[in-house]
């Protein structure tokens, strides 16, 4: 089971992801919250497997509908797109009484979101794709194959951009010392 902390990170991301142009929908909280746990090791409380696409957690889906439930965020309608993540009535309560998680993680959340807020829910796909493969193994350009195995419909051109992409991303969070 999941505990308010880890609410807590969910709900400072999608926050953070706001904050740098995101509409913070359901893919983007996903994939930000996959580069947390898989790049830079922040811990979610939850699994990523590969699915339909890219990296996705059923039980990060769990965590959002328990939250909703319990008063720690609302969506709001944002056609013609999917739904944005609100504060709910009980999320500032929330923030106040489990916040030192996040707090602990508020660099490495601030990065993710400042690299991934802006991007379109395609891009994500492939960006965190790149980032699947490589903590698969792959490294070099077998990762684009790899990539174009998973994801036949990626141009290999997209590929080969999404591999570059991660990189930098990678190379950012390195430098920084966010990883931990």
């Amino acid at each position: 089971m999941v505990d308010l902390e880890h609410y807590c990170v969910v709900l400072e991301l999608a926050i953070s992801l706001k904050e740098n142009g995101s509409w913070a929908g359901e893919t983007h909280l996903q994939k930000a919250g996959y580069f947390l746990s898989a790049l830079l090791n922040v811990p979610l409380g939850v699994d990523f497997i590969l699915y339909k696409h890219g990296p996705f957690s059923f039980e990060l889906r769990e965590m959002l509908t328990e939250m909703e439930a319990q008063g720690f965020i609302s969506w709001k309608p944002m056609p013609p797109y999917g739904p944005s993540i609100e504060i709910g009535e009980l999320g500032g309560a929330l923030r106040a009484g489990f916040g030192s998680l996040a707090r602990t993680y508020q660099d490495q959340i601030a990065f993710i979101a400042s690299q991934l807020g802006s991007r379109n829910v395609a891009n994500l796909e492939r960006v965190a794709t790149a980032l699947f493969v490589t903590k698969e193994g792959y490294s070099g350009s077998s990762r684009v194959g790899r990539i174009r195995e998973l994801k036949p419909h990626v141009e290999v051109a997209l590929a080969e951009q999404a591999v570059k992409e991660f990189d930098e991303i990678a190379e950012q969070a390195s430098a920084s010392r966010l990883v931990v």
